[in-house]
């Protein structure tokens, strides 16, 4: 046995490694941003997946084979998971504010919890209940370009709409996805479902660009740019290969709801990078809503662990 593996296999490591994850998805964001004037979304999602799809290939080749068919049928439900979470996020931002996007997709941050009390008939503890309550509202801070809270509550309080809706069913996606990830991710080969969420992705990218192009939803472009080119790059290796590998292996060693305070660190490092790459500013309320959501994870990885899970 590897001498690092007690290490390696530890909810402190896992943690870690989340939170990188956390860091490569809140890169892609001035990065698809900019790709996005080169190419449409639906094939930016098809050729991204199908980028990874080749490079992952030769890492499973053989396991494809061997695999059983209840690791296929886990792989394929992930794969239509993370489709359908996407471009439901994307879809509803066509007809939303960021803002309320933003606050309606950290709901998953409450969901994740809920659903896994109704599964599994287990509270989270006290300590993990107070991190989420710090990370939800940390969340719409930092999310908003609101300079006062009278500001803020009239953004978040106008009417609710299509696009609103469309939101709610992505947050609903993704909960269901850290929960379902929970599950089957101790049970099958982390590479055999990471190649089927990345296979399923790129063919549903594909038939969901020509049906967008067909009903003339979003029409189909491609302008050959070196910001393309390195945006397909980092989606492609970095975040669906590697990233969703890493996500895949390590969510395993946390519990669901702690998984969801960790991935509510997106939009800190999405902030950040955003500052740095595109220039856009940090307001009082965005530095409050980092803390908040810093707090959060402090809480729940410190004071539970020291004084143990309920």
């Amino acid at each position: 046995m590897n001498k690092y593996s007690h290490i390696i296999n530890s909810e402190k490591f896992a943690v870690f490694i989340l939170l990188l994850v956390t860091l490569f998805w809140g890169l892609t964001f001035p990065i698809i941003k900019v790709s996005l004037n080169y190419v449409s979304s639906q094939l930016f999602v098809a050729l991204r997946f199908t980028m990874a799809l080749i490079l992952f290939l030769p890492f499973v080749w053989k396991q494809l084979k061997t695999a059983d068919r209840k690791t296929y049928y886990a792989g394929l439900i992930l794969g239509v998971i993370v489709f359908l979470g996407y471009n439901t996020q994307t879809i509803g931002l066509k007809y939303t504010t960021a803002t309320k996007s933003a606050f309606i997709t950290g709901l998953v941050v409450i969901m994740i919890p809920v659903f896994h009390l109704v599964v599994t008939r287990k509270l989270p503890s006290p300590f993990v209940l107070l991190g989420v309550l710090l990370a939800l509202p940390g969340i719409i801070f930092l999310t908003t370009n609101a300079t006062e809270f009278g500001t803020l509550l009239d953004e978040l309080g106008s009417g609710f709409n299509i696009g609103d809706f469309i939101t709610v069913i992505c947050a609903l996606l993704y909960a269901v996805y850290v929960l379902y990830l929970d599950n089957v991710s101790k049970k099958h080969s982390t590479r055999m479902l990471v190649f089927m969420q990345i296979a399923v992705s790129a063919v549903a990218g594909f038939i969901a660009a020509f049906v967008f192009d067909a009903t003339n939803i979003e029409k189909m472009k491609l302008v050959y740019d070196e910001s393309l080119l390195i945006g397909l790059g980092y989606t492609g290796l970095v975040v669906t290969v590697f990233a969703t590998t890493i996500q895949t292996k390590f969510q395993k060693f946390v519990t669901p709801s702690e998984a969801g305070i960790i991935y509510s660190f997106e939009p800190v490092f999405a902030a950040i990078f955003a500052f740095f790459l595109l220039n856009e500013k940090f307001t009082m309320f965005g530095l409050l809503g980092a803390a908040l959501i810093f707090a959060g994870l402090f809480v729940t990885q410190v004071f539970e662990r020291k004084n143990g899970k309920v």
